[in-house]
Order: C-alpha cells, then structure tokens, then sequence
C-alpha cells in the first residue's frame, strides 16, 4: 500500500500544481502570431473563413495576392488544440493567370470531415467552376475538387453542411454586366458523394447595383432553408428535402413599400429546423434598420418584423449564431452621434432579450463583426473599430444565461476579424494586419473558467465480505462555489467512472483493483466545464 498511497500522493502534488499555473493563463488570449506566409487578400465575405472541430482544433482558409484581383491559391492552416502557432499552410488549389479562385468557405461536419468551399474563375470565358474539397482532420492533404461549372461570376451567396455531413451552396451569379443580371444558383453535395446534385435556379433579379443580390443557405439534419432578394425588395424563401431532393414553398416575405435595399442577410436552423433570420434593412428617406424574423419548423410563415436595432439609429447587421437548443445570439453595429457595437439574445420563443453595448461608444468606423457560440449558448464576439489610436480588434465574451464580459483589445492594427467558439470553451479568432495584409491569429483555450472543486482526496480502506476482503479507495471533495452546478464527474486515467449530482453527496468508494490516476470535474448548467483537478491521497 506504501507504493500505492506515493504514486497517488506524487501525481496528485505535481498535477495541482500544474493546475494552478494554468488557471491564470487560460482565461486570456494569447499574443497574436502570424499564420500566413504572404499577403492574403481580402474578399467577401469580408474575412477569411474559419471553423473548429469538436476537439477544438481550428482551421482557416484564405486566398493570397500574388496576381489579380484575388490571387491564385487558396491556402489554409490548422491551429491544433493548446498549440501557439499555426502549422505550416496547405494549398487547397493553386491556378495560374488568368484563372483565380473565389474568396473560400470552411466548414467541418461531425464526422470530423472539413470542407472547403470555393469557387474558380476563368477571366478570359467568365466561365465559374464550383468546387468542394475534404479531408478528415488531422490529415494534411485535401481531396482532388469535387467541381460544377457554372456561367458566370458569383456574388454575396454562401454554404453550409449539416448534421449528417451533407452540403448546400446557394449563392447569386452575376451573368450579364450591364445591366447586372443575377440567377439564384443552389446546388447540394450528399456526404460522400462525388459529384454535386443538379443545379436549380430559384429566382432572378435584375438590379443597378450587386449588393442588391443576396442569398443564404443553412441546412440540418434533413432540410436546407433557403433564403434570397428580389426587388421591392421581396425576401423569399423555400425549404429543400435533403432525402428527396423536393423544393417546398415558403410564404413570400413582403416588406414595406417605401424599402429601398437589403443588406448582410444571415440565416440559422437548429435540429428541429426552426429558422432565424436576421438582416439589415434601408429606407429611402430612413436610416438603415436591423430586422429579424423566425419560423418554425415545417411552418410556412415567417413571424412578422421585429426590430433589432434602436429607433432612429443607423445601423448594420454583422452575424447570427444559434446554438443547439435554437436560442440565437445577434451582433450588429448602430450610430446616432456614436457608433457602438450591440449583442442580444433571441431565445427560441423569438423574444429579444439582454441587448448589450459590446464597445466604447465612439466616432470610429466598425469594419466588421464576428459571433461564435457553442452548443450550450456560451458567445464570443469579435469586431473591427478604426479609431485615431489604431485599428482595433477587439473580443468579449458571454456565458449562456449571463453578461457580456467588458472589451479585451487583441491588435491595434487589425481589420477583419473573425472568431468561432468550440463546445469545450476554446475560441479562436483571426485577423488581418493592415500594414503587412498578413494573417493573423490569437487563441484562448478555455475561455469561460469555471471555478473548480477543491481537496479532493483519498483514504484507503479494506471492506471485508464473510470470507473475503476488498481493497477500496474512499474520495470525498469540497464542491464548486458556482451557483449553476449540475453534476460532477470522475475520471480513471481518461475514462468516465462516475457521475454525480451537483448537490451531493460530495463523497464516493471505488474499488482499486488496477492502480490509475483520478481527476474531478465540475459542470455547470451552461455545459462550461472546469479545469479537472487530481485525487491526492492521504
């Protein structure tokens, strides 16, 4: 038992202390590193996309500049979990003049696969190719594109892959200069597929100017809602049948007569196939108005306009989250003599709650907004603010159920940022330096500290049955003193081995049998975990 009672003793000491030294730097972002090697340039979606698997490995893609308009490769790296540097960037495609790609999407389904999705253009014929490349993370080679040519140019469109690994792109294509003449394109890619599924034009618009032609895409288990623009302006919309491959008719979304544009639609579905929809909205003679509308699942109406943003305020919708019981979080940026940048929470009864100022009102322009949220409705948000002092990029943070955290400033020379969160509480967000145009990155691996348990320890002991005798290990802790703790779990080497109310009691016997190494971990109501803290015996 000496043997037994030193090993526990000696882990237990070193692992408080390591746990100690990392509680501190945990809760702060890293320093900013650089991730590209060359300039990158900037299209829209106005930043470079990026997206974090479910073991809080981050990857990023992006175009360089090395010819024009967009340069000819697109390139991505991986941020690997507690890494501080960026690997070494892979090439997704690489086109010589007069061919170039598209600014590129990055997504990662559940089978850990991550897409990219991006299209190539050549200058000569205007003849657009869409393609998708995978690869399992962890792998450093992307697949040969999966291609769909289509004629012409795209614009403002987007992608998404759903639960079961399917993916839908649904983007506008200008096909005519003047005037400026768009078809609505969707198209889909079953997991596993090699080939994309038929093309479908959805609508038409002819309109003076491109940022009239907007259209989204999300897609869930088994359904895509599909969102997008005709003049008057008209929002229309469909839901598609992943299964069959059927369009089905949403009513049309008819605004106010006086409506002179839209602007930076955003569109999420939950598992169930509830949808939000969150927009910006200009008038004639009216300040620019952020909306937002839902609608349920197999509904074919979506709720009247509810208004985001203040009256009388100009303002700029930048993003919509929503997490997995359906509960959103909205980001946008708003101006009376100032500029401020504005969260809510839209809960899935479509009642906005929690409107926050996220910044210091100022005179600054905000370039850009970014939102990640996990599966529990903890959010991150990161935004661009151009003041006399610097470029500024900054980042706040909320915990689901809480309050916005006050502004952390990660550059001063930064544009573009975006940042996503993962459902162990890593986030990660990118930016690019306006003086060199290169990439770069700042990363917090365990944003939401949630304060852990104490004196876990352990006492020996012998249980005798009749005839025979067991060797047990007795361990009892101090609880957590966060107030929304719902269970406490022990591990053996890695491994679940119990799971105990947050309430008690705060003490268990194991048998020893093989000897192992046991850690606690408090939960919390928001899914927030806290740091494991180690068994010391006694």
């Amino acid at each position: 038992m000496p043997g037994i009672l030193k090993k526990y003793l000696l882990v237990g000491i070193f692992a408080t202390l390591l746990s100690f030294q990392c509680c501190e730097a945990l809760t702060k972002w890293s320093g900013a590193v650089q991730i590209s090697n060359t300039p990158s340039s900037i299209q829209s979606p106005p930043s470079p996309p990026l997206a974090v698997d479910s073991h809080s490995n981050a990857v990023v893609g992006w175009l360089n500049s090395t010819s024009f308009p967009g340069g000819n490769e697109i390139l991505s790296s991986v941020l690997p979990f507690g890494a501080s540097h960026w690997n070494s960037s892979q090439i997704i495609l690489e086109l010589n003049p007069p061919n170039f790609p598209t600014n590129p999407l990055i997504f990662i389904d559940k089978f850990e696969h991550q897409f990219v999705l991006f299209g190539a253009l050549n200058a000569n014929t205007l003849e657009f190719v869409l393609n998708a490349s995978k690869r399992p993370t962890g792998v450093s080679s992307w697949s040969l594109p999966i291609v769909n040519p289509i004629n012409g140019l795209p614009n403002n469109g987007n992608g998404d892959t759903g639960i079961l690994g399917d993916v839908v792109a649904f983007l506008p294509i200008n096909t005519a200069t003047n005037p400026n003449f768009f078809e609505y394109i969707f198209t889909s890619l079953s997991h596993g597929a090699k080939e994309w599924g038929p093309l479908t034009i959805l609508g038409t618009i002819t309109t003076p100017s491109q940022q009239d032609a907007q259209a989204s895409c999300a897609i869930t288990k088994n359904q895509a809602i599909l969102v997008w623009t005709e003049l008057g302006p008209v929002i229309k919309s469909s839901r598609y049948n992943v299964a069959n491959q059927q369009f089905h008719a949403i009513n049309d979304f008819v605004l106010p007569p006086s409506t002179g544009s839209l602007q930076n639609i955003f569109l999420a579905i939950d598992a169930r196939g509830d949808a939000v929809l969150f927009f910006s909205l200009s008038f004639s003679s009216d300040p620019q108005t952020t909306y937002c509308s839902t609608l349920s699942a197999d509904g074919t109406d979506w709720t009247p306009l509810q208004q985001v943003s203040t009256p009388g305020t100009n303002s700029l919708a930048f993003d919509l989250k929503m997490d997995k019981a359906g509960n959103s979080v909205l980001l946008w940026a708003e101006q009376q003599a100032d500029i401020v940048v504005r969260a809510a929470d839209l809960p899935l009864n479509g009642t906005i709650t929690n409107i926050s100022n996220l910044s210091t009102p100022s005179s600054s322009v905000f370039m850009f907004g970014s939102l990640g949220v996990d599966a529990f409705g903890n959010a991150v948000a990161a935004w661009a603010d151009v003041q006399v002092t610097g470029d500024l990029v900054q980042v706040a943070a909320k915990p689901a159920g809480g309050i916005w955290s006050d502004a952390q400033t990660l550059s001063t020379t930064g544009t573009n940022p975006r940042v996503v969160l993962s459902d162990q509480e890593t986030a990660v967000a990118i930016w690019l330096d306006v003086n060199s145009n290169f990439l770069m990155g700042s990363s917090n691996p365990h944003l939401f500290y949630l304060e852990p348990p104490t004196h876990f320890v352990g006492k020996t002991g012998t249980n005798n049955f009749l005839f025979q005798s067991e060797q047990v290990l007795n361990v009892r802790w101090q609880p957590s003193p966060a107030p929304n703790i719902t269970n406490y779990i022990i591990h053996k080497d890695g491994q679940l081995v119990a799971n105990i109310p947050g309430k008690g009691p705060f003490e268990m016997s194991f048998p020893i049998g093989v000897k192992g190494i046991y850690t606690l971990t408090a939960v919390a109501s928001n899914g927030n975990k806290s740091l494991p803290i180690p068994l010391i015996v006694k």
